[in-house]
């Protein structure tokens, strides 16, 4: 049926009793389509075919008094991993104060849809956190006018959206409620994480706290001062360092063969600093790609933070004129970044051959420390506090003297582990046996 008004013909589309009804109590994606495919069939245009307002829509316009959303803003925050969690923390605390209205979700046709969905983290090791999935939710505690906030938390961006009836309103509204959740809600700061993810959300886990002492490590006096006076650069000298307009921000990069104690040595620097700072792990590439979004994430964790890099040749690595100059770029303009907030970068490379020097200049890297093989000397230090906690008895002396040149603290904690592993016991004959690459005592039978 047709009809013509001011010489425009209109199809008019005849309504069936009952369809709208019957449409409600399908599943969400299967209603959508048979209402898309009826207005295809009719030739009428969807969004005009006569479609009543979702459930969610219709109670957006009775939260906010309007008529029609068409006179509504709506404003969009992306928010990092990070933010997700506190403003995930904030939106859960919400729920239950007064005067907070629960709505339905966009997609829902009864009220089982609009249960919460709750998303559990283990921020930190034994620690517990929950908040909505996805949720909508009406108030006016955000600057005293009403607004709607909708929060999806489960797809690969988050986001949250905010419905008011001003564009200033939404927006003030939207950075109260993150100003809000920084303040409030924060079960990052002080702890150690591992960050990592894709191109689309990084992601944040918890990682166990660091223990490593640095009696552990055979490091020289000078490489621990430099590491001390990178360290003060984040911590006790901050202040001076920015008031006199200098940054505090510093990067080390310990350079050195396998097994040497690069890794080790970063470690001894994050047991001592956890707690005063945040302490962040993330492997080469992960840096390389993501480098720029790591930073920012780090300036939200607030405070100094002690971001370790494990592996750098593996991403920035290699000759100019290939897929490394994009990948370098990203990681150049990441470590150029926030100059004056409190990161120290630790990094550690088999290598400096392989890359790039603008990766590693000054103001980037300031300091390079060349990690090699422990002398006579540091490989007796090293077995001393191996052996200290194992039973026997070990002449260290002798076993150090005995062991390769290019033995490395990995190495000798292996001579350990095998010994006790078949002896139940550390000896000196086992260790130098151990070192020359035969066992002492002949391995026989199934599992031993």
């Amino acid at each position: 049926m047709y009809s013509q008004a001011k010489g425009v013909i209109v199809q008019e589309i005849p309504v069936v009793p009952g369809v709208d009804e019957w449409l409600d109590k399908q599943n969400p994606g299967v209603r959508e389509a048979l209402r898309a495919l009826g207005a295809l069939l009719s030739s009428a245009d969807y969004e005009s075919a006569g479609r009543k307002p979702s459930r969610q829509d219709a109670w957006l316009a009775e939260q906010l008094g309007v008529d029609t959303l068409t006179k509504v803003a709506r404003v969009h925050r992306a928010v990092g991993v990070v933010d997700t969690v506190r403003v995930g923390m904030a939106l859960a605390a919400m729920i239950t104060a007064p005067g907070v209205v629960c709505g339905p979700r966009s997609w829902s046709s009864s009220d089982l849809d609009d249960a919460v969905e709750w998303i559990t983290a283990e921020v930190m090791p034994g620690s517990i956190y929950t908040y909505p999935a996805e949720i909508a939710l009406a108030t006016t505690a955000l600057g005293g006018e009403p607004v709607v906030l909708l929060w999806r938390a489960k797809d690969r961006k988050p986001s949250l959206q905010v419905v008011a009836g001003d564009q200033a309103v939404a927006t003030a509204a939207a950075q109260r409620l993150i100003d809000q959740a920084r303040r409030d809600h924060d079960p990052f700061r002080g702890g150690v994480w591992r960050m990592g993810g894709g191109s689309f959300q990084l992601e944040l886990h918890a990682r166990p706290r660091p223990t490593m002492r640095r009696e552990d490590v055979a490091l020289a006096a000078s490489a621990w001062a430099e590491l001390d006076l990178a360290a003060a650069a984040v911590t006790s000298a901050a202040r001076r360092m920015r008031d006199l307009g200098l940054g505090c921000r510093r990067g080390v990069l310990l350079a050195g063969p396998p097994g040497t104690g690069k890794s080790a040595a970063a470690e001894v620097i994050a047991a001592e600093l956890v707690g005063a700072c945040t302490v962040v792990y993330v492997d080469g590439r992960a840096a390389a790609y993501n480098m720029e979004a790591i930073t920012a994430e780090l300036v939200l964790l607030g405070g100094p933070v002690l971001l370790v890099i494990e592996d750098l040749d593996l991403a920035v690595g290699g000759p100019r004129g290939s897929q490394i100059d994009h990948v370098l770029g990203q990681f150049l303009a990441g470590m150029d970044a926030h100059r004056d907030e409190p990161i120290l970068v630790i990094a550690t490379t088999n290598t400096l051959t392989r890359i790039d020097p603008a990766a590693i200049r000054a103001a980037r890297f300031d300091a390079t420390i060349e990690v090699g093989y422990p002398d006579v000397v540091e490989r007796e230090r090293i077995l001393a506090a191996l052996c200290d906690r194992v039973p026997g008895a070990v002449d260290v002396a002798a076993v150090a003297a005995a062991a390769p040149a290019t033995a490395t603290g990995a190495d000798m904690r292996e001579w350990v582990r095998r010994c006790v592993l078949a002896d139940g016991a550390v000896s000196t004959s086992g260790l130098v046996a151990a070192a020359g690459g035969t066992p002492a005592t002949e391995l026989t039978g199934a599992y031993l």
